[in-house]
């Protein structure tokens, strides 16, 4: 059973979590924090890797439903590159289509619906 964790400060030993990748994030498993080292565990590879602890940025394992959300948004931004504020303009659109206040679209989990 993984450790939870909040989010705030540097994750606990035990604790599985999402560390940032060039290109998005990836699940892994904390061995080991002290002041000066963390130990992770890559969830997948299986690889060990050390660093200094404010070297990477870790946030607390997504729900389906927010990667859904955020390769969502990934997905508008390469289709329609433009500058962060257009960014910002989508994001909040999305949040009101699943949020079910624009009325005529809604969100569905088949991609072919």
């Amino acid at each position: 059973m993984s450790i939870e964790w909040d989010g705030k400060g540097l994750p606990p030993v035990g604790c599985e979590c999402e560390r940032e990748v060039p290109g998005g994030w990836d699940k892994c498993k904390i061995n080991y924090l002290s002041d000066a080292v963390i130990v992770y565990e890559m969830i997948g590879s299986g690889n060990e890797y050390a660093s200094n602890p404010y070297r990477f940025t870790f946030r607390p394992t997504r729900t389906e439903a927010e990667r859904r959300r955020e390769e969502a948004i990934k997905a508008i931004h390469e289709e329609w590159p433009g500058s962060p504020v257009l960014w910002d303009a989508f994001e909040v659109i999305y949040n009101d289509i699943a949020a079910g206040k624009i009325s005529g679209i809604r969100l569905t989990d088949d991609a072919g619906s």
